[in-house]
């Protein structure tokens, strides 16, 4: 059987969605490896309320995430149905997390393209990478 019309437009669309969702996330990452990674001196350089995406998520995709960081370096973590609380410690320029009450610890990096930021959360003790930009 020959495919029809119907059926071979929606191909056509499926093919270049497909390629769209591709090249988005290849442009992504060449941004993110393109930005200007900032160093942070002090907790309150990255204090506000941070949205973006963790990975893996529940499914193993990535999941909508909240982080917010308060002047004094206190954070809060919500994700899922997961709420981590913890701090922020600032070293040489460089920033660490700690979140319970499951144990979540790792580095945080600022990036900085033009006038976005952008903030990844890489945990050395779980399966957990959060990148996350400044709500608006």
């Amino acid at each position: 059987m020959g495919e029809t019309p119907g059926r071979r437009r929606r191909s056509i669309r499926f093919g270049f969605a497909l390629l769209a969702t591709g090249l988005a996330l290849f442009a992504g990452c060449a941004t993110l490896r393109s930005a200007e990674v900032v160093p942070i001196n002090d907790p309150s350089a990255i204090a506000g309320t941070w949205i973006g995406t963790v990975t893996p998520g529940r499914w193993g995709v990535s999941d909508p995430i909240v982080v917010t960081i308060a002047r004094d370096g206190q954070l809060t973590a919500e994700w899922d149905s997961n709420t981590a609380w913890g701090s922020v410690t600032v070293r040489d320029g460089q920033a660490t997390y700690q979140m319970g009450p499951t144990v979540y610890e790792g580095s945080i990096r600022l990036y900085r393209f033009g006038r976005t930021q952008s903030l990844v959360l890489d945990d050395e003790v779980q399966p957990f990478t959060a990148e996350v930009t400044p709500k608006r």
